[in-house]
């Protein structure tokens, strides 16, 4: 798939309709002797082209419906939440997804944004990452931490984010992390860390002086575990794994 999103898809909104604009005046010139040629016409056509496009487009195994489900644990309160990250779209995840319930706060940290869609399940007991306070000292006139971060074996990537505090400069592993050529700027520190060495991740951020932070912890491992009184069936020809595929998110949060 090759498309834009943000500020890019906006300028190719706003160039398509500037090019309909100049094209405009030809098609009047092409249509000024057909009959046809009102607000009638337009919109007869328009309704034949969606009905075509509703008979043809349905899901099938050449043009399948793109799926992807969620497990996600709270390791500090021991919920547990099953769902996906947007409103399913074809029959299958619906049926599987349901009942739906209104989703804990926790599940808007899990995926940044969004709370998870779907219903409280069993907690099933995983693993949770671990961030170990190594020092804590005064550089530049900044509160320096230093944390050991650890992931739960499986892990396949682990999201970082700081709170509670504006974070002046970072580094990971020894590496300073170079903010210049950010496209855009995230009111929380936030870091994803993609396979994670079983020593750990040394992460060191500087606060101002006097401020605490909590420190969320998001792991990711693919897979959906095996969750007492959840059956998952076999997807349909039509309904396929996309993006990340089913995964499980042990979220934790950390006070420093």
């Amino acid at each position: 798939m090759l498309g834009v999103a943000g500020v890019s898809a906006v300028a190719l909104g706003v160039l398509c309709a500037i090019i309909a604009l100049l094209v405009l005046p030809r098609l009047e010139a092409v249509v000024s002797g057909v009959e046809w040629n009102g607000a009638e016409w337009i919109a007869a056509a328009s309704a034949v082209i969606l009905t075509a496009v509703a008979i043809t487009t349905r899901p099938s195994p050449d043009h399948p419906v793109p799926s992807a489900l969620v497990y996600a644990v709270n390791a500090d309160s021991g919920e547990g939440w099953f769902g996906t990250f947007a409103w399913p779209s074809d029959s299958w995840s619906q049926r599987v997804v349901a009942p739906f319930a209104a989703a804990p706060a926790w599940t808007h940290r899990v995926s940044g944004s969004r709370a998870l869609i779907g219903h409280p399940v069993t907690r099933v007991q995983l693993d949770a990452p671990t961030a170990t306070l190594a020092r804590d000292t005064v550089i530049a006139n900044a509160r320096r931490l230093v944390f050991r971060v650890r992931a739960p074996q499986g892990t396949t990537s682990l999201v970082m984010r700081a709170i509670g505090a504006p974070v002046s400069s970072s580094s990971i592993d020894g590496r300073v992390v170079d903010t210049t050529r950010y496209r855009r700027h995230l009111p929380e520190w936030t870091m994803p860390y993609w396979a994670v060495p079983d020593t750990g991740a040394i992460v060191a951020l500087s606060v101002p002086l006097g401020s605490h932070i909590e420190l969320e912890l998001v792991a990711r491992q693919p897979g959906l575990p095996k969750v007492p009184g959840l059956t998952v069936p076999p997807r349909p020809p039509e309904v396929v794994q996309s993006q990340f595929g089913d995964a499980t998110y042990i979220y934790r949060r950390l006070a420093f």
